[in-house]
């Protein structure tokens, strides 16, 4: 399970118990002046720095539990004076909660949120990631919406990139998949089917409204955005602001 965070209240953390008692196996908590990941980053100075794991549903596949984990770097360290956020994506033993997979994407760019969690397929793990270029001078990173939203597929044994493409807007929630195709919504309300082993694009269709309106970064940065596809026989279910259709 999951913790997600409110802050000064719940830090955020990823939990494992034995499902027959409830007795805990292990734990990973949140951890403060965490180093950066940055690979120019002075590490003598981590003031500022917070790994916040678990604000995203886990997903277990392949023995493993996969979840995303938030870095916050305040600490006004070269090259980065001024504060900006990424996210990992990692892979922990199921059994133990020993960390075996890491994948960084884009070291030094600023993320957007909200998170979204991966999803996982045939040893794909598929990740969406929002960013920004980050700007060390004014901060403008901070109030900027992001200029590259990938969704790459990750070998779970490697954690090199199988495929990558560009998406034309935010997704809402995390990918949903289907019989090998991976689907995904946009907050301006479109459905994109995509073939999982491959990344092309096998259909889309336009709705007629968006989702809802843009995430605000400072008030969602720390909320899953819920689901908004659910498939089921054969059909997939796409609810928009106003309505719910029903997709073959």
């Amino acid at each position: 399970m999951a913790d997600g965070f409110e802050g000064h209240r719940a830090h955020g953390g990823v939990h494992a118990f034995r499902e027959r008692t409830g007795e805990p196996v292990w734990s990973i908590g949140d951890r403060q002046n965490a180093e950066c990941a940055a690979p120019a980053r002075d590490a003598d100075d981590s003031t500022g720095d917070w790994e916040i794991p678990g604000l995203t549903h886990p997903v277990i596949a392949d023995g493993r539990v996969w979840f995303t984990r938030l870095r916050r770097h305040e600490d006004g360290a070269s090259p980065h004076p001024q504060p900006w956020d990424s996210v990992d994506f990692v892979g922990c033993d199921l059994q133990t909660g020993a960390e075996e997979w890491t994948w960084l994407p884009f070291p030094g760019r600023h993320y957007f949120g909200p998170l979204r969690a991966p999803a996982y397929t045939n040893g794909l793990l598929l990740c969406i990631t929002a960013t920004t270029a980050f700007d060390a001078i004014d901060g403008s990173h901070l109030d900027a919406e992001p200029d590259e939203i990938l969704l790459t597929a990750l070998n779970t044994r490697t954690t090199e990139p199988v495929w990558q493409i560009r998406l034309p807007s935010l997704p809402v929630g995390s990918p949903v998949i289907v019989s090998n195709v991976v689907h995904l919504i946009t907050h301006d309300g479109t459905v994109i089917a995509l073939d999982a082993a491959t990344g092309r694009t096998r259909w889309t269709h336009t709705c007629s409204e968006p989702i809802g309106v843009l995430p605000d970064e400072d008030a969602q940065m720390f909320e899953e955005e819920p689901v908004r596809l659910i498939p089921g026989d054969g059909s997939l279910l796409v609810q928009t602001r106003g309505t719910v259709r029903l997709l073959r």
